[in-house]
């Protein structure tokens, strides 16, 4: 794509697999924060973020909010207990390039219910948090997920390329940024729980899924009724339904995955 010579390609740029890497892990956390902060103090307004005239520093919100990170931790650990514990048939991924099959526990609907169930019986059965607290500590989360992200994906480099290798499909490309961004294992595994399974479908679309109903709560709270935005948030399930029973990842696993 975009090359003049044959073999790999050397794209549009030169020095795309540094310098495209680069430019993305810098881009992206700032603007998670950005969009987040417009939504959360602006309602949305570009117009009234811009005339509010404060600089990325005064809006950045902390990475170390204790409660965020109590969040984030106990959803990651209920997660971890579940796609362990919930039973489920076995599901095979399709044949790697380096010959191998990977084999997963089809739990996803389960888990998905569970952990519906369990985010409101926590909020409204035993009363630890308000049903809104997703919506309250959004943009501490998100900050948040940008550093884990960040020390999560250089766990799995140096895993990768010095500890130890999950299954031939892993290798280098010897270029340390982009093999940081790309990831050095097509399916890395820590203690027997598939990594990207666990990050991206149970991490990633469960609080999809919890988020979206922790908003629910919080507008239920502050204006007695569902918008008929969130009620439609049910085509979302359908969708996560669907990813979590088939794994559809094929690139390695690193910051872009």
């Amino acid at each position: 794509m975009w090359s003049n010579k044959h073999g790999d390609s050397l794209g549009l740029f030169p020095g795309r697999k540094t310098l495209g890497p680069l430019f993305l892990m810098g881009v992206t956390p700032v603007a998670a924060t950005l969009i987040t902060h417009v939504f959360v103090a602006h309602g949305g307004s570009v117009g009234s973020f811009l005339a509010a005239g404060k600089s990325l520093y005064e809006i950045w919100p902390t990475p170390w909010d204790p409660t965020a990170w109590k969040l984030i931790g106990s959803f990651m650990a209920t997660q971890l207990v579940l796609m362990r514990v919930v039973p489920g048939k076995t599901s095979y991924g399709p044949v790697t390039p380096g010959g191998n099959v990977p084999e997963y526990k089809s739990n996803g609907f389960q888990c998905f219910a569970l952990s519906l169930a369990l985010f409101l019986a926590g909020a409204f059965v035993f009363e630890l948090y308000p049903g809104g607290i997703v919506y309250d500590f959004m943009p501490e989360i998100i900050s948040a997920l940008n550093v884990f992200s960040f020390v999560f994906c250089l766990f799995l480099y140096v895993k990768g390329i010095f500890l130890w290798q999950s299954s031939s499909d892993a290798g280098t490309s010897g270029n340390p940024v982009f093999d940081f961004y790309w990831g050095t294992e097509l399916y890395p595994r820590v203690l027997g729980w598939d990594v990207k399974l666990f990050t991206n479908c149970r991490c990633g679309l469960m609080f999809w899924a919890v988020g979206v109903l922790s908003y629910a709560c919080k507008q239920h709270e502050i204006y007695g009724y569902l918008s008929a935005g969130i009620l439609k948030n049910k085509y979302r399930k359908q969708y996560i339904f669907i990813v979590q029973n088939n794994y559809l990842f094929c690139d390695h696993f690193g910051l872009l995955t």
